[in-house]
């Protein structure tokens, strides 16, 4: 976004220029005050239409709108449902099976001297998709796709921080993949048989070449390579064995795919938690770019994502209110977790009350604090109760717990608590 510190600003592209382009990456780094206007938006709404591409960096976008709430052009483009204003993320970390963030992060997000952090932790909508998430797994970057009005298919990457603040190694990483998010490839895709696994399985890897572009590709090149973890097995007859990877390519025409289809064999034998990633390069000639697909596969891992921290009363809370939290950890991997760590700080607006003994494991509290320590076995739930006291009345309480077995990614959960609302009634004056 063009800006002047004396006289009138240049203006933005007109979308006249936009539309000579097919990728567009928009940024407007520190700049809270002016990050999108109206006018803007209707432009890169009609760019999009027409089959254009964006990526859009920049805090307080969202704050900067009518009500501080997001717009038609953040909902139905950028896919932002709701927000929380300045969550100030400091790093990012790639979500799982996302084109943009599969197997990146974290990275630090490093705000200089007179760059305050104003970064918005964002809520999809239902068509948007998370490619990354801050320090607490607040949402701060999505993906977004659709047909515009001609028909055309248009991608998005919004990120609520802007990518100058990451290390540079670290920002050309990302920012490949958010453009090879946006190119005429983008929705190509590689998908393992499997996701979680136990060592000597044989899989089977999926890719799905997709040309959603403006015309037809003279030529496709994908290579799928192989770790020391993976032993090749058989491949779609097209496909050839070039150096231990497999390569394709050929001709790939405009809203056409191409399916391609190989197996590979888990080797015997591998640690508990290892991570096995299966990386596929995508390119084409028309704008010389290079991307990867990472399929990965987690090997002899437990699994906690379906561990859940629960409080009640939920609502009409008030000062002087016991809140009773309720922290299930669950393992559904299909290996034993040898030592699984729970730890909790209240928030200010809390006092421990008291803890219940939890059905297993040993417990450690410290005033507002404590950490729970157990073995998990497969298909295993464990569970912890403690009560607290809301001391004062304040905004909504969220009290987080965060889970680590120094396998998987931490976990952490969040149990919201929202205070009563008071009707107020004004009174009614007449008019003589």
């Amino acid at each position: 976004m063009p800006k002047s510190w004396s006289g009138a600003a240049p203006p933005s592209p007109p979308l006249e220029t936009l539309q000579m382009y097919p990728m567009t990456i928009w940024y407007t780094a520190y700049d809270w005050f002016q990050p999108l206007l109206t006018e803007e938006e209707d432009r890169l709404a009609a760019y999009l239409n027409g089959g254009g591409r964006l990526l859009f960096s920049g805090q307080d976008y969202i704050y900067k709108l009518p009500n501080h709430n997001p717009s038609s052009f953040a909902q139905n483009y950028l896919g932002v449902s709701a927000h929380i204003e300045d969550y100030s993320s400091t790093s990012f970390t790639g979500q799982p099976e996302s084109p943009v963030g599969t197997a990146l992060g974290p990275y630090p997000l490093d705000f200089p001297l007179g760059y305050d952090n104003w970064t918005d932790a964002l809520t999809p909508t239902t068509s948007a998709r998370i490619a990354g998430v801050g320090q607490e797994g607040q949402p701060n970057s999505l993906t977004n796709q659709g047909l515009g009005s001609g028909g055309q298919t248009w991608h998005t990457n919004f990120m609520a921080f802007g990518p100058e603040v990451m290390a540079p190694a670290d920002r050309a990483r990302l920012l490949q993949r958010a453009v090879g998010w946006l190119s005429w490839l983008g929705a190509s895709t590689v998908t393992p048989s499997v996701n979680t696994t136990t060592d000597g399985t044989d899989i089977t890897f999926t890719a799905i070449l997709t040309n959603d572009g403006w015309i037809d590709l003279s030529n496709v090149v994908f290579t799928a390579t192989f770790p020391a973890e993976l032993t090749l097995g058989t491949a779609s007859p097209e496909m050839s064995l070039v150096g231990g990877d497999l390569v394709w390519s050929g001709p790939l025409a405009r809203n056409s795919s191409k399916t391609l289809t190989y197996t590979a064999s888990l080797a015997n034998s591998l640690p508990l938690g290892t991570t096995v990633d299966q990386v596929s390069w995508l390119a084409y000639p028309e704008h010389n770019l290079l991307f990867d697909r990472v399929a990965r596969v987690q090997v002899n891992f437990p699994n906690l994502r379906g561990s859940s921290f629960s409080v009640t009363p939920a609502t009409g809370v008030v000062a002087g209110d016991v809140l009773t939290y309720t922290l299930i950890l669950k393992n559904e991997g299909p290996v034993d977790d040898p030592i699984v760590t729970a730890t909790n700080t209240l928030p200010a607006v809390l006092e421990m009350v008291g803890i219940d003994s939890p059905s297993q494991g040993t417990i450690v509290t410290s005033g507002k604090s404590f950490t729970w320590t157990t073995a998990l076995a497969q298909n295993q739930s464990a569970t912890l109760t403690y009560r607290t006291l809301v001391s004062y009345t304040s905004s909504i309480i969220r009290n987080r717990v965060t889970i680590n077995d120094d396998l998987n990614d931490p976990l952490v959960l969040t149990a919201q608590a929202y205070f009563k609302v008071q009707t107020l009634y004004l009174p009614i004056i007449r008019k003589k």
